[in-house]
């Protein structure tokens, strides 16, 4: 209502509201351009205006962007060489993706050297695209003539720059619109999905008959992640919890995924070391999420407790105190062992669950937490 202010004292609907409710057009530009930047595409669409409104408007709240597929979109300023470069990709792609082996072999000749594993500007392969899109045909077809199912989507620093010698620095932010990619052009490679594989967006979407595939014609069960190396990524088990897809969380773990295992990576230079690089445990983010179902079979696997056999674990020193008083055990698993029982889980995994209870008590999911906190 408006007040009086006028002199009239007539009192009657304020058909415009504040700024701070309907922010101007220019703000609306701003954040919708910052969107499109960060995803390193060439135009504003709906979804871009939808995150806009999340930050703009109160109350407001929308859906994460989709794993979609951009059109190829060409402006006046693209040479006729990138033009031709981009086309002719985009149809030996199409060509690919036929599912037919007559066509893939004629696609290859269209590829530059890594031929029927070549990524394409958004960061996929043929095989990737196959994947999101749900063609178990063409999945096929790609694997028969000789696709790489591990093969991964680069990050935004999978980038053949120079740099002077003696100032390189791994923690420098590179811009991607100030240095060519593959020495190509700039790609639209994407962060959030960097080192992802096609088992990765097959079990974030939830397509089983084609994990299935992929698994039985080599794929690694944990996507690009590795034990040995430490990689910012998500792997096929941590999506398929997040989506709740219990039959793709089964399949996964009968071929050997660890609920256990986090690609959470801190910045050792931050000053407050909350800089989150990676994702957090299968079960962390099982529990975020409130799938209580997936959660379940993520704590049931066998693997858990056949992976504490024969390991030895590095005591803190609190429990090193504790051992050396003689009269007390160690602070964890004292009560089962003073039952003549050993703990269901070893000590990192109890601190994985700690973890994941602090998660499912931040989300508001309280049934999980208490039920966490009920292990023994």
């Amino acid at each position: 209502m408006e007040h009086g202010e006028r002199g009239s004292g007539i009192q009657e609907l304020a058909y415009e509201r504040a700024y701070a409710v309907l922010p101007p057009l220019v703000e609306w530009l701003r954040v919708a351009t910052a969107h499109v930047e960060y995803r390193h595409g060439s135009i504003i669409d709906h979804d871009d205006i939808n995150q806009a409104a999340r930050l703009l408007l109160p109350g407001v709240d929308c859906p994460v962007r989709p794993i979609a597929l951009d059109e190829v979109t060409i402006s006046k300023r693209t040479d006729d060489s990138e033009y031709v470069r981009r086309l002719t990709l985009e149809m030996a792609f199409k060509m690919m993706l036929s599912g037919r082996a007559e066509l893939i072999s004629q696609a290859l000749a269209y590829l530059p050297s890594t031929k029927i594993n070549t990524v394409n500007d958004n960061g996929f392969t043929a095989l990737m695209i196959a994947c999101i899109t749900g063609n178990e045909n063409a999945v096929i077809a790609l694997l028969d003539a000789g696709a790489d199912p591990n093969i991964e989507s680069p990050g935004p620093l999978t980038i053949n720059a120079t740099s002077p010698p003696g100032r390189s620095n791994p923690n420098l932010n590179i811009s991607l619109n100030s240095v060519n990619i593959n020495s190509q052009s700039q790609g639209s490679y994407n962060a959030e999905t960097q080192h992802w594989t096609a088992l990765t967006y097959t079990a974030l979407l939830g397509w089983c008959s084609i994990a299935r595939v992929l698994l039985e014609r080599g794929a690694t069960v944990e996507g690009g992640a590795k034990l040995s190396e430490d990689k910012c990524t998500v792997t096929p088990l941590q999506a398929a919890s997040a989506s709740g897809n219990n039959e793709m969380v089964a399949l996964l773990l009968a071929h050997g995924a660890q609920p256990f295992l986090s690609t959470l990576m801190k910045d050792s230079f931050c000053y407050s070391g909350a800089a989150q690089r990676g994702c957090y445990s299968a079960i962390s983010v099982a529990t975020a999420h409130g799938q209580r179902g997936c959660l379940h079979q993520l704590l049931s696997h066998p693997l858990n407790f056949s992976a504490k056999r024969g390991e030895k674990e590095v005591l803190s020193l609190e429990e090193i105190l504790a051992e050396g008083n003689g009269t007390g055990q160690p602070v964890e698993g004292r009560n089962t062992r003073r039952e003549g029982k050993e703990p269901v889980f070893n000590k990192n995994q109890y601190k994985t669950l700690q973890e994941a209870m602090y998660h499912s008590a931040e989300s508001n999911h309280l049934d999980i937490t208490m039920e966490l906190r009920g292990l023994k």
